[in-house]
């Protein structure tokens, strides 16, 4: 059986901002109400564990800043479709699947698997797509219980995400962790893979 190539999505292969649509200041009205000042707590944690969907995030948005909400949801679908990916990522992620299960594990919100996820063709660079959204934990949960959701073994298996403490989480489970900085990106450790 081949091992894991787990891949984070934000700040990893897509560097997008979800409202991106949405003209500043209200852009950033918007996402201090639904995140605040991160993305572990309040209605952004709320929605990345399956507990509202985007249209009831939309309507609580549209509602508190009284703006319309079609026109709201409109720009927000739009911008899913359009937050970004890095295609070189993608390509090697295909080249990948010979050695590796490449799995897709993301903290995010059903607006994922509705409309980036396929804007963007992601199930031809992954086998399996694991969001949040679907299993109701993130990554930091339960000491990497979403991880242990696809495998028990993590021998060979290798993660690649920005946030250091998935990192440090993905070690103690048994994997090798390949943390996104500026100088490292994702291609550049995608290519390190492809050259074992």
């Amino acid at each position: 059986m081949k091992p894991f190539l787990f891949v984070d999505w934000y700040k990893t292969l897509s560097f997008g901002h979800l409202w991106h649509k949405v003209e500043s200041p209200l852009r950033e009205q918007i996402q201090t109400l639904v995140f605040g000042d991160d993305l572990t707590s309040g209605l952004g944690d709320t929605w990345m564990r399956g507990k509202v969907t985007s249209e009831g995030v939309k309507a609580f948005v549209a509602q508190t800043l009284g703006i319309n909400y079609e026109k709201l949801l409109s720009l927000f679908v739009e911008s899913s479709k359009t937050i970004g990916a890095n295609e070189q990522a993608l390509i090697l992620l295909e080249k990948l699947q010979e050695t590796y299960t490449t799995v897709l594990i993301t903290d995010n919100m059903d607006s994922f698997g509705r409309f980036t996820a396929p804007a963007y063709l992601l199930e031809k660079s992954f086998n399996m797509i694991v969001n949040s959204f679907d299993t109701g934990i993130r990554k930091s949960d339960l000491d990497g219980e979403i991880f242990k959701r696809v495998t028990y073994d993590f021998q060979g298996s290798v993660l690649i995400d920005d946030r250091e403490d998935n990192c440090v989480l993905f070690e103690t489970l048994g994997g090798k962790a390949l943390q996104v900085t500026k100088q490292y990106d994702a291609v550049y450790h995608l290519n390190s893979l492809c050259s074992v």
